[in-house]
């Protein structure tokens, strides 16, 4: 049975971080993966692959959100965390494509107290939800569960793993980047000023292999203070299991 996820105080607060980004500590599976250089033909044939109808892989993604909060309210030192969790695995599987997304909520400490001095509340929950499609006779047949796990189908006119969605929107233009040996990947010029850690990595067939992100901030207001951490994992592998579509009703 899917549950219902409730973003509360954490998603809030996340939101008015999510376009700032600092260097921060890491330690994800991607951020460990070494990268190559690769030509500039190599790189955009990398990601055109990922247009092509008969491609196989396979995308680990993950993202972690941890904030820490210290607040002092009516004289009472009050501190906790939050966690905010998602991981997506996607297969693509030539004609077939498989998608599970898994967002969890945790917190720790005072949160409760925390959320009600600044009117707003916690809960902690879990949600995972699975689709697959089948592209056939040139469009997408989609499966999706109801509220009672049931599953149906319906029609769309694009995949259901698009790219951006395990890449931030970012752009991907080669002029863009540069290679940097410490951070073992392609960089954004002008990334460490900036403080942008997005690091995107190529094995040594030119494939692209992983992209990994790390953020670290701390504000504070008053009494108020917020230190939150961001690690991004996206991990691909050019190989994809068998896909075996549910079955309908």
């Amino acid at each position: 049975m899917k549950k219902r996820v409730v973003f509360g105080l954490v998603s809030a607060a996340l939101a008015a971080v999510m376009c700032i980004g600092f260097a921060g500590c890491g330690g994800s599976k991607a951020e460990s993966i070494k990268g190559e250089e690769v030509t500039e033909k190599q790189w955009d044939k990398a990601f055109d692959y990922f247009t092509e109808e008969d491609a196989k892989y396979t995308i680990s993604y993950s993202e972690e959100w941890t904030t820490e909060y210290k607040f002092v309210y009516l004289d009472e030192k009050l501190s906790g965390s939050g966690k905010d969790v998602r991981t997506i695995d996607a297969v693509k599987n030539g004609a077939k494509e498989y998608v599970k997304q898994t967002d969890t909520i945790e917190f720790s400490g005072d949160m409760k107290k925390i959320a009600a001095a600044l009117d707003d509340e916690v809960e902690e929950k879990e949600e995972t939800e699975e689709t697959y499609a089948e592209f056939k006779s040139g469009a997408y047949t989609v499966y999706t569960q109801d509220d009672d796990d049931k599953w149906g189908t319906s029609q769309a006119d694009r995949t259901i793993i698009p790219f951006e969605r395990v890449t931030g929107g970012l752009s991907f233009d080669y002029s863009s980047y540069e290679y940097s040996s410490d951070m073992k990947g392609y960089i954004l010029k002008g990334a460490i000023k900036n403080g942008y850690m997005y690091v995107v990595k190529f094995n040594s067939d030119g494939q692209l292999s992983a992209i990994s992100y790390t953020l670290e901030r701390t504000t504070k207001s008053g009494s108020y203070e917020e230190t939150t951490t961001r690690v991004l994992s996206v991990v691909i592998e050019y190989k994809a299991d068998e896909i075996t579509l549910p079955t309908v009703g």
